[in-house]
């Protein structure tokens, strides 16, 4: 589905300078496959025995078999939300056209999804925690280097790169002896339309700096 990508760049902008691509496009469609399996896998033992019903064995009768079945269809679509946050959000490729424009090119759960980049958000969300702990009320700040000790050993460090720019997610989750994740990634706030994540796995032909570069605000930002 490379070539697809590649078609949305046009050549009337001239020779673009890649800044970013993930071949991670595979792996995507193959979690999203991967997610739809529990769904269907309950769909079908639900028609399978849609005629037995025992409402004298569940609470509430012919009302809680309902809402027993609605709950585990529910539950079955729990990978698959993640997939669906992801869609729209998770970056492809992204190029500097001749002219100076930044393009990205973003996987969807329907294709492809070609954006402009109309500069950064002025109203990019503050980091958890990221506040002056002093002016916090004294019972509040014990709380908060809990917690906040407690979303790094969850979600790794979080660092903004500037004011009101991007944000550096560590990825990093080790808990022992359960998960072990470590997926750094880049969350950037453009003014129109969702977030962008770039995966930090990806490639960076012109170097992570050009990137930056490209969609850091010709006027500082504050």
């Amino acid at each position: 589905m490379a070539p697809a990508i590649n078609e949305q760049f046009s050549p009337q902008r001239g020779t673009p300078t890649v800044l970013f691509r993930s071949r991670r496009e595979p792996l995507l469609w193959l979690a999203t496959l991967l997610s739809l399996l529990p769904i269907a896998l309950v769909i079908c033992l639900l028609i399978l025995n849609a005629k037995a019903q025992f409402p004298d064995e569940i609470p509430g009768g012919a009302i809680g078999l309902w809402l027993f079945r609605g709950t585990l269809v529910l539950a079955s679509t729990v990978l698959f939300w993640p997939m669906v946050w992801l869609s729209g959000r998770y970056v492809l490729r992204s190029e500097e056209t001749a002219d100076g424009h930044v393009n990205f090119s973003t996987w969807t759960l329907l294709g492809h999804d070609f954006r402009h980049w109309a500069g950064p958000s002025l109203n990019a969300p503050a980091i958890w925690f990221e506040e002056d702990p002093t002016r916090l009320p004294s019972i509040f700040q014990g709380a908060r280097s809990v917690l906040r000790n407690l979303l790094m050993a969850l979600m790794g460090r979080r660092k903004r790169l500037w004011l009101g720019g991007p944000i550096v997610h560590e990825g990093r989750t080790d808990i022992p002896l359960q998960v072990s994740v470590d997926a750094p990634y880049i969350s950037v706030y453009p003014a129109t339309g969702k977030q962008l994540l770039i995966d930090l796995q990806g490639e960076f032909p012109s170097g992570q700096d050009a990137f930056l570069e490209a969609i850091k605000p010709k006027i500082p930002v504050g």
